[in-house]
């Protein structure tokens, strides 16, 4: 039986993004991809899209979250 959750990964780095989409497939969730923070915040807006939880990578590069706030802020409002 296939989980129910959809999953965003936002994650600049294309292997780990395959990586971890790979891994949470394999639970059964639902998973949709996005190199960056601009690319989740149109993910995000698309009303046919419910996604129930969004994982950010930030270890290891720049964090594209946290040097623009306002898009942090925003994920919260969407």
């Amino acid at each position: 039986m296939a989980n129910p959750y959809t999953v965003l990964v936002v994650e600049q780095v294309d292997v780990v993004r395959r990586i971890t989409k790979r891994t949470i497939v394999k639970r059964g969730c639902r998973v949709l991809e996005a190199a960056s923070a601009e690319e989740a915040l149109v993910v995000l807006a698309r009303p046919e899209i419910q996604v129930d939880l969004v994982l950010i990578g930030t270890i290891g590069t720049p964090d594209p979250w946290s040097s623009t706030p306002a898009k942090a802020g925003r994920l919260r409002w969407i």
